[in-house]
């Protein structure tokens, strides 16, 4: 196979000086190197425009060029070429120059014979290889270089849009627990801006005074360990108590030799209403479950409490059908009389069922009523009932203001007044005492007289519908599970207080005005706790 011969164009204006180079190539005995000659700069730069030239060799003083600037022109013309200069004695030091300005060695003139003049074609030609190589391959590492830094340019402009846009606080800590960065919905959270928030220590933003969050981010570096639902109450002046729900996991995010770059990222959510809704859930099912047992409870009382003038009307009546057909006629007015007893019975139960159905909710809007005018208005309506029993009545002088359903309040006081009145120690004058005591957004209101009392065995069941302290009471029983439940539907609380021969004294709580609570003391004491 034929080897493609080396065709090395040569600059030189000395003709002695050129035939010497033809000469030297012979001499070396290397057949693959083909010479072409020119005395000029420009013959060169024309020759150069055709190709096919493989290396240039060039003297650095020609007619047409001096010193430098032919090099310059050469490798404008033909820059993969690789260039070998030639210098006189003297002009070393420009050959130095030529090499640092991209030739690939130079020759003394006076100094060249055959071998090294191969020598250093055969090195500059290798030496241009391998640095055009180098050249492609840095251009190639240059350019995957910029692909990879638009590709991280790309992953961190998703990065921030995720974290700009993700409804979750986000932050970045450093080892240090200080903020790095965050994103727009914590800035939105916490009503701050970065001037306030990059720099400081989480534990500064978040009052996390028992240092228990910290500990728990502090725990998870150098490891890929996370924090999960951990809660933390934030307390703010401008958004008062918050609920979060924080989670955090550590991040390696640069590793070198002798050092690790860490990193962690926190998460945050506001739970606050997710927590007040739950709270506002088990409430519901707490007041269902209340419901469905008050159902069970108020339809056993029903079917139990209904019975009983139901078989008395029974009874009569074929006592009635008796008495006819055996023509007693002196005794059907009794038995009538008995049925209609019993009727009459019946009606004041329906009836006490229907009102105790009807206060389960507010009949009137609630609105804000000086208590005392409820009080006055109660009196007045029961006036001839309490002149007929000589009852002593004695009313606190002030009283405040309560967020409620006026006409409710005035049956609670309306059945409170008649219990008192219905059991009565007829062995002294009936005394009756209306006050109240306001405390911690709380109105306590009590009803005390001095009665026959109920013994201790009975205290747990005054409330419940139907039931009569006494068996010769004319009432239904269901005044005070009505009171009860008028109570409960305003959000208060009731109990009662009671001896044996000595009175009783029911208490409840009603909320005070709707905008601010009045604290008048007045109106005598109030218990401690409910029963």
């Amino acid at each position: 196979m034929s080897i493609k011969p080396i065709k090395v164009l040569l600059i030189e204006d000395n003709p002695g000086d050129a035939r010497l180079i033809r000469e030297f190539l012979l001499e070396a005995g290397v057949a693959n190197y083909k010479l072409e000659w020119v005395d000029r700069l420009s013959q060169a730069i024309e020759r150069l425009a055709s190709g096919d030239i493989n290396i240039v060799l060039t003297d650095l003083g020609l007619p047409d060029s001096q010193g430098l600037d032919g090099l310059m022109k050469i490798e404008e013309q033909a820059a993969d070429l690789p260039v070998v200069v030639l210098t006189g004695l003297r002009d070393e030091a420009l050959g130095i120059k030529a090499i640092a300005q991209g030739a690939q060695d130079y020759m003394i003139k006076g100094h060249v014979d055959g071998e090294s003049l191969v020598r250093s074609l055969s090195y500059a030609i290798e030496r241009k290889r391998m640095q055009l190589e180098l050249s492609r391959y840095q251009a190639h590492l240059e350019e995957l270089v910029k692909e990879r830094t638009r590709e991280l340019d790309r992953e961190k402009k998703f990065l921030q849009h995720i974290m700009a846009t993700v409804p979750d606080s986000l932050l970045v800590l450093d080892r240090a627990l200080t903020i790095k960065s965050a994103n727009r919905s914590f800035y939105e959270l916490f009503q701050t801006e970065p001037e306030k928030t990059i720099g400081s220590n989480i534990a500064d933003v978040l009052g996390d005074k028992d240092d228990k969050l910290n500990t728990e981010l502090t725990r998870l570096y150098g490891t890929e360990d996370t924090l999960e639902n951990f809660e933390l109450h934030y307390q703010s002046e401008k958004l008062g108590e918050r609920i979060l729900n924080i989670g955090a996991r550590g991040m390696i995010v640069a590793e070198e030799e002798e050092e690790e770059e860490e990193e962690e990222l926190v998460v945050m959510h506001d739970i606050t209403e997710r927590k007040a809704a739950e709270k506002e859930r088990e409430r519901l099912i707490g007041e269902l479950q209340a419901t469905i047992q008050e159902l069970q409870t108020f339809a056993y009382t029903i079917s139990h409490d209904l019975r009983g003038p139901l078989v008395t009307i029974e009874s009569f009546a074929r006592a009635l059908r008796a008495d006819l057909e055996e023509r007693k006629t002196e005794r059907v007015e009794e038995d009538i009389g008995s049925i209609e007893t019993g009727i009459s019975r019946m009606q004041r139960l329906l009836k006490g069922i229907l009102e105790y159905a009807r206060v389960g909710r507010v009949v009137e809007p609630t609105e804000n009523v000086p208590f005392k005018e409820i009080i006055e208005e109660s009196l007045q309506q029961l006036a001839g009932q309490i002149s007929s029993s000589k009852a002593s009545i004695s009313v606190a002088e002030t009283f405040p203001t309560v967020y409620a359903d006026r006409m409710r309040m005035g049956q609670v006081l309306n059945n409170l007044i008649q219990n008192s009145t219905e059991y009565r120690d007829k062995s002294r004058p009936l005394s009756i005492e209306i006050g109240h005591r306001s405390s911690a957004g709380e109105v306590v209101f009590f009803v005390r007289d001095n009665g026959i009392g109920i013994k201790p065995y009975k205290l747990d069941k005054v409330f419940e519908l139907f039931y009569r302290g006494e068996k010769e009471s004319k009432g239904t029983g269901a005044g005070l599970a009505i009171v009860k439940r008028i109570v409960e539907a305003h959000g208060g609380r009731i109990w009662i207080e009671s001896e044996a021969g000595k009175g009783t004294t029911i208490y409840f709580t009603l909320p005070g005005h709707k905008d601010t609570v009045e604290s008048d003391q007045g109106g005598g004491p109030a218990p401690e706790a409910a029963h």
